[in-house]
């Protein structure tokens, strides 16, 4: 089956939007069933660095059995270029991983939360990977059982929280736990239900308000009724909210800035044959608004996120065809859906979106060649809003990357972007402020640019890289030059 993968945004002012950048393949190509990779993850740090995960199957013997390994890369400039691949449980040769979440701390410390077959259980366990103090710690047991629908989220005093579901579909219920993630020992809440006299089934990721309680939607497994869940931390109590009198699924949550709730409601009896719709409602209010239809033949796995206008963006797989259309939200603002990636050779599968606040997203997923299933992850970036053409979004008008590798040995990646045509200078300089290579003196359009710079002709030592845009110096960085 086809899986062509959208984005729906409320409309923007269309001049200050880039496309979808060039894709990336971050994996190596998979040949099936020798070697499988599923499940991406991505997140970014305060400065801008970005980490990309997967999870990669390797074949055991000949009967289409694999056990799964982590791999990732790291991107210092927006994803222009990647770090090498690592793999970061190579001692992991039997399990498999199904599922895996990346997030990081306010102090740039990267959580991986990701599942593991147990042999000869029926259930999986829950792991916590950190990368703490520039180094890769030991993995922490979660929680001993896992079935499905792992989620993550960290709240702004960086307590981390994962909700997951246990047990068959008629008798299980959502469990979750938390932690203190800059703690310098990690120590796990216990695995607790959220209920126990109703079958909860959380489909979001969680969000958190001004007082750190945190919010998640989802379903009565019981009814199927769509329900938002609430969790106060000082009580340590869950309290719950019927959305809709009818089988429906609640997949995607936000809360906007100016405290509304918009959630993402799924009706139909397959992800072959469903509607999608909107419903909002005021943060002390008790009165959901009419559903309103956005589109249909989605996947149930979606992601949610406001902009710093308060604008709502929704990702989620569509299946079968594909169209450009638009649709009107309760605010009586268009909707614009645009076709990220659509190919007649190649199918979608499962993908993840970091979102930074310069209002810039970035996407990972799975690739597939449909006609020998071979498999790969792919990154794409797009930044949704250039400063120059609003006043109120704070964005840079000019930035200048770190250089990639750093430090480096003979040839390095230096990479800038611009939001409107200008004169660009771009100069190397050593430590006494001497010029050593004039890189580039010219007109440039708008957008993302990269130039090699090779030092094999210097000696190695600490150089300055410096912008000048029309002729005023915009930054300048530093970069180590080891021979």
């Amino acid at each position: 089956m086809k899986y062509i993968l959208f984005i729906f945004t409320i409309t923007i002012t269309l001049s200050a939007q880039y496309e979808w950048s060039t894709p990336v393949q971050l994996s190596e190509q998979g040949i099936y069933p020798d070697s499988t990779f599923s499940r991406p993850a991505i997140t970014a740090d305060s400065n801008g660095i970005l980490y990309a995960f997967w999870i990669k199957g390797i074949q055991i013997g000949s009967d289409l059995r694999w056990y799964s390994q982590i791999e990732y890369r790291k991107s210092y400039n927006d994803g222009i270029s990647w770090s090498t691949t690592e793999n970061l449980t190579p001692d992991y040769t039997t399990e498999r991983i199904y599922d895996i979440q990346a997030l990081c701390d306010s102090e740039n410390n990267i959580h991986l939360i990701y599942n593991q077959t147990v042999t000869g259980s029926e259930y999986s366990k829950i792991l916590h990977k950190r990368f703490y103090n520039n180094t890769w710690q030991e993995p922490v047991e979660v929680y001993r059982y896992y079935t499905s629908a792992l989620k993550t989220g960290i709240d702004k005093r960086d307590r981390l929280y994962v909700t997951w579901f246990l047990g068959p579909a008629d008798t299980g219920t959502a469990y979750y736990s938390f932690c203190d993630a800059l703690s310098d020992t990690i120590s796990w809440n216990p695995g607790n239900a959220i209920s126990q006299d109703k079958l909860y089934g959380i489909r979001s990721f969680p969000v958190f308000d001004g007082d750190n309680n945190l919010y998640c939607c989802g379903d009565d497994r019981n009814t199927y009724y769509p329900y938002l869940y609430k969790y106060n931390p000082v009580k340590d109590i869950w309290v719950y909210e019927n959305i809709l009198s009818q089988r429906a699924d609640a997949t995607a949550l936000v809360l906007s800035n100016n405290n509304r709730f918009n959630v993402s409601i799924m009706i139909g009896p397959t992800t072959l044959e469903n509607q999608n719709y909107l419903t909002t409602r005021e943060f002390e209010g008790s009165i959901w608004t009419d559903l309103e239809f956005i589109n249909e033949n989605n996947d149930i796995d979606k992601e949610m996120f406001l902009d710093r206008n308060d604008k709502v963006h929704l990702f989620e797989m569509h299946f079968g065809f594909h169209a450009e259309l638009a649709y009107t939200n309760n605010y009586q603002i268009d909707w614009k859906v645009e076709t990220i990636r659509s190919d007649s050779v190649y199918s979608y599968g499962t993908f993840d979106v970091a979102f930074n606040n310069e209002d810039r997203f970035y996407l990972i997923y799975r690739k597939i060649n449909s006609t020998n299933n071979d498999p790969n992850i792919t990154f794409q970036t797009k930044q949704i809003e250039v400063g120059i053409d609003n006043n109120d979004t704070h964005i840079n008008d000019f930035m200048l990357y770190q250089n990639y590798p750093n430090p480096f040995n003979n040839e390095t990646v230096i990479s800038f972007s611009i939001p409107e045509p200008s004169e660009i200078q771009l100069n190397i300089y050593n430590i006494k402020g001497e010029s050593v290579d004039k890189l580039i003196s010219k007109k440039m359009n708008i957008g993302i640019h990269s130039v090699n710079f090779k030092a094999n002709v210097l000696n190695s030592g600490i150089y300055y890289y410096q912008l000048t845009v029309n002729g005023k110096i915009v930054q300048t960085k530093s970069m180590l030059y080891l021979k």
